[in-house]
């Protein structure tokens, strides 16, 4: 039977005619700047996911940046804490991407702010896309929260992976008791380390108290190379799963060198929910 979709599924939809939207940082070391309209007006079709990007050519910056909705005065976080990192010239050309079914209603204005660990107000370019629903699209999620952001000093929580190569280390947590439920993971990368060694990561992501974890997804990979100092993918995929409101949260991981310095690889996770 063939399937008439009653809105445009078949295509992707951005805001505005620019190549990305500039965010500008406030100013102030760790503090988030102004809101940018990154979209003024969502076209007419609801949509069920949103894809974002960012980049720039910057260098030795951290960044947090949050995705808004709402007017002008009146924007609400919808996903918070978003990672970039620019080590150097070519880890931060790199850019990232995530895709985050976030579920967004036709009309809605759309925009994004940003900070830094430093006093720079060196612009994070920010590219979105988004996804319409159709007749058949599942149904999309509201909000993207971060846990492991340490925004008061633009940092990560860092599960490290110890002295042994290839080997699980200790649990770090993340949250201790979630306030809502989380129907899916991803783990954001938040790398800042100048002079990186090769190396591969594999993150486990659990649930349940301390010396009980369960595994719920295994082995998020990231790896890193000398050439650019970065780590790559910058944002995993987003990982189904079934985490109750009251559940702890926390991260172990392995990695193939045992580096004092560079085996320790900081990170953000992001529930949807």
């Amino acid at each position: 039977m063939a399937d008439w979709p009653v809105l445009p599924s078949n295509c992707v939809l951005e805001g505005g005619t620019y190549y990305w939207k500039a965010l500008t940082p406030s100013g102030t070391a760790h503090v988030k700047g102004s809101w940018f309209t990154i979209t003024d007006s969502l076209v007419e079709y609801d949509c069920y996911a949103i894809i974002v990007a960012c980049g720039g050519n910057w260098t030795a910056l951290k960044y947090f940046f949050d995705i808004g909705i709402g007017g002008p005065g009146s924007e609400q976080v919808i996903i918070s804490n978003l990672t970039h990192t620019a080590v150097s010239t070519i880890s931060h050309l790199l850019g990232t991407t995530i895709v985050l079914p976030i579920q967004i209603p036709a009309g809605t204005r759309i925009s994004g702010r940003v900070q830094t660990n430093t006093t720079s107000t060196a612009d994070l370019n920010v590219k979105l896309h988004y996804l319409p629903a159709s007749f058949l699209s599942a149904r999309g999620f509201s909000e993207v929260i971060s846990m492991g952001a340490v925004t008061a000093d633009t940092t990560a929580t860092t599960p490290d992976p110890g002295a042994s190569i290839n080997t699980k280390g200790s649990y770090a947590e993340f949250d201790s008791s979630t306030t809502k439920h989380i129907k899916g993971i991803a783990i954001g990368a938040f790398d800042f380390n100048t002079t990186m060694s090769n190396a591969v990561w594999a993150f486990d992501v659990s649930v349940g108290g301390a010396g009980s974890e369960q595994v719920i997804v295994p082995n998020i990979l990231f790896g890193a190379t000398t050439l650019a100092d970065t780590v790559s993918p910058r944002w995993s995929a987003v990982y189904p799963v079934d985490i109750p409101i009251g559940s702890r949260i926390s991260v172990r991981s392995m990695c193939s060198i045992n580096d004092a310095t560079d085996r320790l690889l900081p990170i953000v996770l992001y529930g949807v929910v």
